[in-house]
């Protein structure tokens, strides 16, 4: 589960107090994606960050990770990427698997 956060809304938690409450309820871990990092400084970024980690972590919610990206400036995309497809199950090959037909795709002629 990731959580999309405004690095410069940090203090709005209350706000999604009902999806906090979920996420305590089904103990998925999280990973925690701050977002419009490029309009603040890199110690804003930083600070605004511990802080709401904290909060979360009262809350009794520890992120698996956390991220700050820029979609303008696109800071942060690699290291999320790279960490979504950890989180992704390994596809494993079958031993003799019959290939998929996809001749009901090709258009008639």
């Amino acid at each position: 589960m990731s959580l999309l956060w405004s690095i410069r809304e940090w203090n709005q938690l209350k706000a999604i107090s009902p999806f906090i409450e979920w996420l305590q309820a089904c103990k998925l871990p999280v990973s925690i994606v701050f977002t419009k990092s490029d309009k603040s400084s890199d110690t804003t970024v930083e600070n605004h960050a511990k802080l709401f980690l904290q909060k979360l972590d009262e809350w009794g919610i520890q992120a698996v990770k956390a991220f700050s990206c820029s979609a303008k400036t696109r800071v942060g995309r690699n290291e999320i990427l790279q960490f979504i497809e950890t989180m992704l199950p390994k596809k494993t090959k079958v031993k003799n698997q019959k290939p998929i037909s996809v001749g009901w795709m090709k258009k008639k002629r």
